[in-house]
């Protein structure tokens, strides 16, 4: 049996600064190729210091995304897959609080890529896989050494592998996630840094002791892989994913 279905939509999402200074993000999908908005703003108390922000002369800066998706779903007896076309576009607007006087980038992305997930299955095995690509560069921005260049820690390739298998008295399973080369900030200047790719392995398995009794063990990063997602422009440093990490749980349902 085969079974092809369509999906269109657009999707218009908004990014805030709350107090805390993370970000707060609004979706709202529509399908059938309706559009929708989900317009919000939300103060920085730290702004304070930009008066203009309070007293009407200037807006509260908004964070938007606009993106459109079209995708393919196609399944035949065990195999299944999903195709998905994105078109992005980006207006974002960050301050930096430790500059003086306060400093003020407003930065516009324009994306675009293609996303495929797979799967498949026989008896007690089970196959996934996922690959995104994405085309994105830096439109127009207040910093025009930015301009043309591909956003931070955005990767042209992400991807993800998976293996499973499931028996009566066992199930073992592994995860590969990995991600191409990326570009940063340094202490050198805007998107002057390279975060080399990498992919971390995941192990898992269980073993049923009993009808209600298991064992089970957990191996994160199962190779120690070094990988870097981000670094500061300010410092130099750099954040690396978490090293090699393993649980053991002896678990009884009641």
């Amino acid at each position: 049996e085969t079974d092809w279905n369509e999906m269109a939509g657009m999707r218009t999402r908004d990014f805030t600064r709350t107090d805390s200074g993370s970000r707060q993000q609004a979706i709202n999908p529509v399908q059938g190729g309706q559009v929708s908005q989900a317009l919000g703003q939300a103060a920085h108390r730290k702004l304070l210091a930009d008066a203009r922000a309070f007293n009407g002369s200037s807006p509260i800066p908004i964070n938007e995304v606009q993106q459109g998706e079209f995708g393919v779903k196609y399944r035949q007896g065990s195999f299944s897959s999903f195709v998905t076309v994105f078109l992005a576009d980006t207006d974002e607007s960050n301050i930096d609080v430790t500059a003086s006087p306060i400093l003020r980038t407003t930065t516009s992305y324009e994306a675009k890529g293609i996303e495929f997930e797979g799967g498949w299955r026989s008896g007690g095995l089970n196959l996934t896989a996922g690959i995104t690509l994405t085309d994105a560069e830096v439109s127009r921005s207040s910093n025009p050494l930015l301009i043309g260049k591909a956003p931070r820690r955005q990767a042209d390739w992400l991807y993800q592998l998976g293996a499973s298998f499931d028996a009566d008295s066992f199930s073992v399973g592994a995860t590969v996630v990995g991600t191409t080369d990326a570009k940063d900030d340094s202490p050198a200047g805007p998107i002057s840094v390279t975060l080399p790719g990498f992919a971390s392995t995941n192990l898992f398995g269980t073993y049923y002791l009993s009808e209600r009794t298991s064992l089970s063990l957990e191996i994160n990063n199962a190779f120690d892989k070094l990988g870097f997602t981000e670094t500061n422009d300010g410092r130099g440093a750099a954040r690396a994913i978490n090293g090699r990490s393993s649980q053991l749980a002896l678990r009884y349902t009641f």
